[in-house]
């Protein structure tokens, strides 16, 4: 396999939901093509049993057809143990355009989350190796 090697922008979208609450918010892209490479969640608030409070982070294209990043949702269990921090890596279904939006949803009136997409934008140039 040859090396290969690309220049793109690299960048951070940063949700932080208010309050505690079960709500769904959506962000609307509009401006850029780019790939979600990984997420970080911090659990601001959870319910007493961590399982109960879930984020599913999802891409929602032009048509309203809904794509999960994740098989399924993450929960308050996931976190890392002695933090409130969740950190996943995306490998599918993480392809951005301008007119796709964002939704992040969560189910617990308990959870309240601060969210960090790792993205690089798109296209990348690719660069000569040799």
């Amino acid at each position: 396999m040859a090396n290969e090697a690309t220049i793109c922008d690299t960048f951070c979208i940063r949700v932080i939901q208010n309050a505690a609450a079960a709500e769904t918010i959506n962000v609307e892209i509009g401006t850029r093509a780019f790939t979600v490479l990984a997420v970080g969640v911090y659990w601001i608030g959870r319910d007493a049993t961590p399982a109960n409070s879930t984020l599913q982070v999802s891409k929602v294209a032009a048509d309203a057809t809904v794509t999960n990043l994740f098989g399924s949702a993450l929960t308050g269990a996931n976190i890392v143990t002695g933090t409130n921090k969740a950190y996943a890596n995306v490998e599918t279904n993480n392809d951005f355009s301008r007119s796709d939006s964002l939704r992040l949803v969560t189910t617990n009136a308990n959870t309240q989350v601060e969210v960090v997409l790792y993205c690089t934008g798109n296209p990348q140039q690719t660069l000569t190796v040799s």
